[in-house]
């Protein structure tokens, strides 16, 4: 059932700022008619989006203005920080188990003892399932009319087009994918259409996840006709926790979204949600449903609306300062000096650093800058063509080609595309300078 012909999103506006406590400082206000001022927003495309579709152009204009709905002002529900159940996350210590298949349905990834999402064909192959395997065996996703009588915790884009709404999670027929399958990192693809005719979008959803608990979001609405496709509203990275337990819902700032439940067993899971593009309008159409909001806008022939974010559904019990801190290691990321690679890009859909080493097989090192911690860090070296290497953080090996999996890290060489893909496990604390701060990968 679709929203209905010339709805228009009830939009809560407030300002927010992340301060060096990471407190939740907000101060709402209401905009009645949900328009934007007017700002040109980004194309929310990166470096390696290439990968997912060959698509050239990625222009858009869009229409935004202040940050989006929290459902509450205030953390005082959340655990304080002498109580941050905020461990050093080591990404090896268990792996990714995939079950299901495109074929049979559900996909389910987990990270064992720690959590579950499923991904179903009901729903176009999107994000089904969460459950906290740690404190509850309870679906903690809803589906967006807030009656949980089916399951979506995220839902890509509701996309309106000529006063008519077109919903991802109702798109048929939808499609499957799943790359990067390994105990380290799976990826799952979903690929749908919305609109009709000459104004149909064609969507890739992947999310890219990890043990850790961090799951990368990489939205894409393509298209792939000759003339423009005019908007009349985006909705995107609708989120929607079960409504059957309690949350309290609080922004970080106008681009993260932070979700944790104040019922059940301690620790309670964590759902924080952070927005790539920095846009920050946005609304609510339920107690538990929000989205990011873009109005008036269009995607020229050739082009993409193409959106970037993280959702952290691991470890749970974080305070008000161990999930702002986890929102300014994405929202700051940073290499320093670099050696033996010529770019580093950090891929905000897949939560990854790309390092291209045009030589395959000579050392490389990099500095991680340190004004924000840095949690369960990925890196992809580009062009790596050697099936040997060892992987060192101040001179000490953490995983190597004879020891892929250890304590501290997990790593593989993808041999068909000359990928070596290496994840820490550990955190590096804000402030770490040297050899605390310095990676090495050699052959």
């Amino acid at each position: 059932m679709g929203k209905r012909r010339g709805h228009h999103p009830f939009v809560m506006a407030y300002s927010c700022g992340l301060f060096a406590a990471s407190a939740f400082a907000c101060s709402l206000f209401l905009d009645t008619n949900g328009l934007g001022d007017g700002a040109v927003g980004p194309d929310g495309a990166q470096p390696n989006d290439a990968s997912l579709t060959d698509v050239v152009g990625d222009t858009l204009t869009s229409d935004t203005s202040s940050p989006p709905p929290d459902g509450s002002t205030t953390d005082a529900h959340l655990p304080d920080a002498a109580s941050d159940a905020s461990p050093d996350v080591v990404a090896s210590a268990v792996d990714l188990v995939v079950t299901g298949s495109p074929a049979a349905s559900p996909i389910s990834v987990e990270a064992t003892g720690r959590f579950r999402l499923s991904f179903g064909s009901e729903s176009a192959w999107l994000l089904t399932e969460w459950v906290d395997i740690g404190t509850t065996s309870a679906n903690l996703s809803c589906r967006y009319d807030g009656g949980c009588s089916a399951n979506l915790l995220l839902e890509p884009f509701q996309i309106q087009i000529g006063g008519v709404f077109y919903l991802s999670r109702e798109a048929s027929p939808s499609s499957a994918q799943i790359i990067d399958q390994t105990p380290a990192r799976v990826q799952v693809i979903s690929k749908f259409d919305l609109g009709t005719g000459a104004q149909k979008l064609n969507v890739t959803a992947a999310h890219t996840i990890y043990p850790s608990g961090r799951v990368g979001l990489k939205y894409q609405a393509n298209n792939s006709n000759a003339a423009a496709v005019p908007i009349d509203n985006v909705e995107y990275m609708h989120s929607t926790p079960a409504t059957n337990v309690n949350w309290a819902i609080s922004a970080i700032s106008g681009s993260t979204e932070a979700y944790s439940r104040v019922d059940g067993p301690p620790p309670g899971p964590n759902a924080l949600l952070m927005n790539g593009s920095g846009e920050t309008n946005g609304g609510s159409d339920f107690s538990t449903d929000h989205f990011w909001l873009v109005q008036n806008t269009s995607v020229a022939a050739g082009a993409m609306f193409a959106r970037n974010g993280e959702l952290m559904v691991w470890p749970g019990g974080l305070s008000a300062q161990g999930l702002g801190d986890r929102a300014a290691d994405y929202f700051d990321q940073g290499i320093g000096a670099l050696t033996g690679a010529t770019a580093a890009n950090f891929d905000d859909g897949e939560l990854a650093w790309y390092l291209t080493t045009p030589a395959g097989t000579s050392p490389v090192s990099w500095v991680m800058k340190t004004a924000a911690s840095r949690f369960a860090s990925v890196f992809v070296l580009d062009g790596w063509n050697s099936a040997t290497w060892t992987f060192m953080l101040g001179g000490t090996t953490v995983a190597s080609n004879t020891s892929p999996k250890t304590a501290l890290a997990y790593g593989f060489h993808d041999g068909s595309n000359n990928q070596l893909v290496l994840v820490y496990g550990g955190t590096i604390p804000a402030g770490a300078a040297g050899a605390a701060a310095t990676f090495t990968v050699t052959p």
